[in-house]
């Protein structure tokens, strides 16, 4: 297996524990485990896409890794501790959201050059990010009581 399949591999399972991980935070007896999975996916995206070779710098990644870890510990001191799976959960839609749009831009800056399986797995990739971030939004704004009955959110174009 060639490298750059191996990275579109992870990202997809990246994708994978992300809505796995928040699955499992539904409950308070495996809140821990869903924290730990959606962790270790997080750390394996990023583990791979620092060994793509296509990265020539890393200022950006490493930006981004203090400044989201510097605004999660800002939020998490400030959130009260009934608020903390609420905030856990959003965290998590943002990580699945990062992941599909990773996945979007990898598939538009080479459309030509994916493959049949490769562009499988980043459109995978893509879908799986959007729906843990629909999700988490979902599930957040209901738990901020934002008007939203306990009915399943239906989109009139799907039907």
């Amino acid at each position: 297996m060639e490298l750059h399949t191996l990275i579109n591999t992870v990202y997809l399972l990246s994708a994978v524990t992300f809505v796995l991980g928040f699955k499992l935070m539904q409950y308070p007896a495996t809140v821990r485990q869903g924290n730990v999975i959606s962790a270790v996916g997080m750390a394996a995206a990023v583990i791979v896409t620092l060994m793509d070779a296509r990265v020539e710098r890393y200022e950006y990644i490493l930006t981004g890794l203090v400044a989201g870890t510097a605004a999660g510990l800002y939020a998490v001191s400030r959130a009260p501790l009934s608020g903390l799976p609420r905030l856990t959960g959003l965290f998590n839609g943002l990580g699945g959201l990062a992941s599909g749009l990773v996945a979007w831009s990898e598939f538009h800056a080479h459309p030509a050059g994916q493959g049949l399986f490769g562009g499988l797995l980043l459109w995978l990739c893509a879908v799986l990010g959007y729906l843990a971030f629909s999700g988490s939004a979902i599930a957040w704004a209901r738990t901020q009581a934002w008007h939203m009955s306990g009915d399943p959110v239906r989109f009139s174009w799907l039907h």
